[in-house]
């Protein structure tokens, strides 16, 4: 049983607490847990591929606190014996992310020996709390609320140790953190578990929006045309009558982006970058930050209608189409290419999503974990072009199909966004003594 309000409270007027139970403590984090920084000298250890000890951070543990070994970068063992010097990782550790991606508490499930990130903070729980129950409350909004207030730094947030450690924690009595942690665990897992099923939704679609695309633009409408060898190995057969061309004998123009060390200002030009492009394709400026650039400049740099903008590095290969004429620039990170004019562009953009051009480009990418990719590269691909009156159906055709699994999406994302939403309410009011679950363990046995 579940109540509401049954507890006698007191004031805490503290980052939009209000009030908790009466019997319930306000303590700082190093009262209860020990916070220790996985590497002092704020040093990440030396990479080498040696014995291939994972080097983990945050976006290298899963949801349930198990290790995705096959993501974390191997280290060298001397690396690991350092920090094995100065603690143990153990099962059911809590790990913290300080830096950029900020929060995302999770209870380690570890089977394997493994260096944490200089980016984590290891949490050891001490005998006074509950480690679920802390899992939880540092996943809550009262701890958000003190990231936001203390972390530091302008592009790249960050929490000083010291922070952590003082991070302000509601107690309740030990039992009753035992059946917070319960209820919690219960309602959460169920939520994660209809979230994970509409994710996965999400990836099928997206699937089948590759394959509509790819289908459509190298094997066209008409199920019954005559085929021919493309003589590209992951294309296949394409229609008898379309050409086989390289992106460059369709290019008109291509220019690297503007570059400038001049702060950004309010009062500049828009300065579109790899962020500014979403996984659509589409070019998004109402966060672009402006920047000041003499009339030379923006008359070589401008951007118009028809426009495609692909990303050399954080991305390679991915593109976004100007779709209407702007009054931007874009930064150095971007190639705009412009075609002739007996491209229509917007079946252009459908192949560049196509696996058709992402499969060449994929063999064109240098560089190892910083990706990028060069414009002759982009040049070099080939190209399946039919007649222009093809080009247009076969856009039309695709802006039908793709719309209604856009929609669908984005349907399925916002019903994710309220679930989220609702899971950090439930665990807001749980860990306030908004509700009361002290009932709950009764109920569940």
């Amino acid at each position: 049983m579940i109540n509401r309000k049954s507890y006698e409270y007191k004031d805490i007027n503290l980052y939009g607490i209000g009030t908790i139970p009466e019997n319930w403590d306000l303590i700082r984090l190093n009262r209860v847990a020990e916070v220790i920084d996985p590497e002092p000298r704020h040093r990440a250890p030396a990479f080498a591929v040696g014995d291939g000890y994972p080097y983990v951070g945050i976006r290298d543990i899963n949801y349930d606190g198990t290790v995705n070994v096959e993501t974390a970068r191997p280290i060298e063992e001397g690396s690991l014996i350092e920090q094995e010097k100065r603690f143990k990782i153990g099962d059911k550790d809590i790990v913290f992310c300080r830096v950029a991606t900020l929060g995302h508490p999770k209870i380690l499930k570890v089977n394997t020996r493994i260096a944490l990130s200089a980016t984590l903070a290891l949490i050891k729980s001490k005998s006074k709390i509950v480690n679920e129950y802390l899992l939880y409350y540092l996943d809550s909004d009262p701890i958000r609320v003190q990231t936001s207030l203390f972390a530091t730094g302008s592009t790249r947030k960050s929490l000083g140790m010291e922070t952590i450690r003082k991070f302000r924690i509601i107690m309740p009595p030990f039992e009753e953190q035992v059946r917070i942690a319960k209820y919690l665990k219960s309602t959460i897992d169920a939520i994660e578990a209809i979230i994970k099923a509409k994710q996965d939704l999400i990836s099928l679609l997206d699937e089948q929006r590759q394959a509509i695309i790819t289908h459509a633009v190298t094997k066209g409408l008409n199920p019954n045309a005559k085929m021919k060898d493309s003589g590209v190995e992951w294309i296949g057969e394409i229609p008898e009558h379309w050409e086989v061309k390289k992106i460059r004998r369709i290019v008109s123009e291509h220019k690297q982006g503007f570059y400038s060390t001049e702060e950004y200002n309010e009062n500049g030009i828009k300065l579109i970058r790899i962020t500014d492009i979403n996984k659509k394709s589409k070019v998004d400026t109402i966060n672009s930050p402006r920047v000041t650039i003499s009339d030379k400049e923006k008359s070589i740099f401008k951007v118009q209608r028809g426009d495609f903008l692909f990303a050399r590095t954080g991305g390679a290969g991915s593109f976004g189409l100007i779709e209407n004429d702007e009054e931007a620039v874009f930064a150095s990170y971007l190639i705009r290419f412009r075609f002739v004019n007996e491209i229509f562009e917007n079946f252009l953009k459908y192949y560049f999503i196509s696996d058709a051009f992402k499969n060449g480009i994929k063999r064109s990418i240098h560089g190892g974990v910083n990706q990028n990719v060069h414009a002759e590269d982009i040049k070099n691909q080939t190209m399946i072009l039919p007649s222009f009156v093809e080009q247009n159906s076969i856009a039309a055709f695709l802006d039908l199909e793709i719309i209604g699994i856009d929609n669908l999406v984005d349907s399925i994302n916002l019903h994710i966004q309220k679930l989220k939403e609702y899971r950090q309410s439930l665990i807001y009011e749980a860990v306030t003594g908004k509700i009361d679950v002290r009932d709950f363990e009764e109920v569940i046995q």
